[in-house]
């Protein structure tokens, strides 16, 4: 019996479904483009979704200075928005931020303002996640359940997550002072936000902490990397955001 033949491309047909060994290059070819649309999409998607919707409308004009306040007070506001512009112009040439002090100052404010104006002056490819330290925590460890879901899809390796993290323009990491439940929690931390600084994307942190703390928080290997790309000096770095002044929202919500 004669082979037989592939109507397309008139060679012997290989397989069962009847194609020859081009179309199966055809159909592999295919299936990667609409992989590598697909990732596009889902990027497009995860970027316009980053922000909460409180925080889709921050920007640096719309922070309002606590006037009530003393004249110091107005002037580390003023600071912290210098420093907040001073990293958009550098941008990506930061390798982070952090942003330290208490409650209800406007720390997520000013951060999710960063990510907005980027966003503004780079256009919708400029792909951003905000997350807590928790979270990302929680989300790199459940790469680890290998078991398909309910609906019988696959859950996202964690090699996947990783290459995703380390591609992201800019990431913001909240709630840094939330403990973390074991050196393994610290490692994975340390290495995504490694793995971004050898990329040269940044990283802002964010966290209720003093400043005398952040390495028990962050650990020595991220405020090393913090400072080399640092204009400032050891006892005045640029990439500390000190926002230390009375909580709007126990003022009134005269501020931001």
């Amino acid at each position: 019996m004669r082979d037989k033949i592939c109507e397309l491309h008139w060679n012997a047909q290989p397989n069962e479904r009847g194609e020859c060994s081009t179309c199966e290059r055809q159909h592999e070819e295919s299936e990667r483009r609409k992989a590598a649309l697909t990732e596009k999409t889902q990027a497009a998607t995860d970027n316009n979704h980053a922000l909460s919707p409180r925080f889709r409308s921050k920007t640096l004009d719309n922070f309002r200075l606590n006037t009530a306040e003393d004249v110091d007070v107005v002037r580390r506001q003023k600071l912290a928005l210098k420093k907040c512009r001073d990293f958009i112009d550098a941008y990506p040439k930061r390798t982070g931020l952090v942003f330290i002090g208490g409650t209800g100052t406007g720390k997520n404010h000013l951060a999710c303002a960063i990510v907005n104006e980027l966003q503004k002056h780079r256009g919708k490819s400029f792909t951003a996640h905000v997350t807590t330290a928790y979270g990302l925590i929680v989300d790199l460890k459940a790469t680890w359940d290998r078991t398909p879901r309910e609906d019988g899809s696959q859950r996202l390796s964690h090699d996947r997550m990783i290459e995703h993290l380390k591609k992201i323009d800019i990431v913001v990491i909240d709630e840094i002072d939330a403990q973390f439940g074991s050196d393994t929690d610290r490692l994975l931390l340390t290495h995504v936000v490694n793995l971004r600084y050898e990329w040269q994307h940044p990283t802002i942190f964010i966290g209720n902490v003093a400043r005398g703390d952040l390495k028990k928080h962050l650990g020595d290997r991220i405020i090393d990397r913090l400072f080399e790309s640092d204009a400032g000096t050891e006892d005045n770095p640029d990439f500390i955001v000190s926002c230390v002044w009375p909580s709007h929202r126990r003022n009134g919500g005269r501020a931001f």
